[in-house]
């Protein structure tokens, strides 16, 4: 299923409604996307839009009722029946990280040891936010 997506919220149980509409504040789309429930508390999120799709992949974290929205891409392999939460997108925060190393070549070597960099945040390399690097890892 193209453009869909894998979302759990951790630690906690809200409403199919009271999910629907936290997500919907918080991606802010430009287009419509459907939201499925499933067993154990997963959802998949489907999108209309491609780049509605990549923002809520790569943007984030996503964070509802103080608690972490977990997001993967979605595969065929998936199963409601998981309780442990496997391969997930997450923004890692590398702090301690000299201004020397902020570039987009070298953060992403750095990225590469945790897992495949999906994102590096562009903030990085402008130095508008110096107190850490960071970026989206799989």
């Amino acid at each position: 299923m193209a453009k869909t997506i894998i979302i759990k919220l951790l630690r906690r149980k809200i409403t199919f409604n009271a999910l629907l509409n936290r997500v919907t504040m918080l991606w802010r789309t430009k287009c419509s996307f459907q939201l499925m429930d499933f067993e154990n508390n997963y959802y998949l999120a489907r999108f209309n839009n491609e780049e509605d799709y990549n923002k809520v992949l790569t943007n984030g974290p996503w964070v509802i009722f103080g608690q972490y929205l977990t997001v993967r891409y979605w595969s065929l392999d998936f199963s409601t029946a998981q309780v442990e939460v496997g391969i997930q997108v997450v923004w890692v925060c590398l702090p301690g990280v000299s201004k020397s190393y902020y570039s987009s070549f070298l953060l992403k070597v750095i990225g590469q040891a945790i897992g495949s960099v999906v994102r590096i945040d562009e903030n990085n390399d402008s130095t508008k936010r110096g107190r850490f690097a960071r970026m989206v890892i799989v």
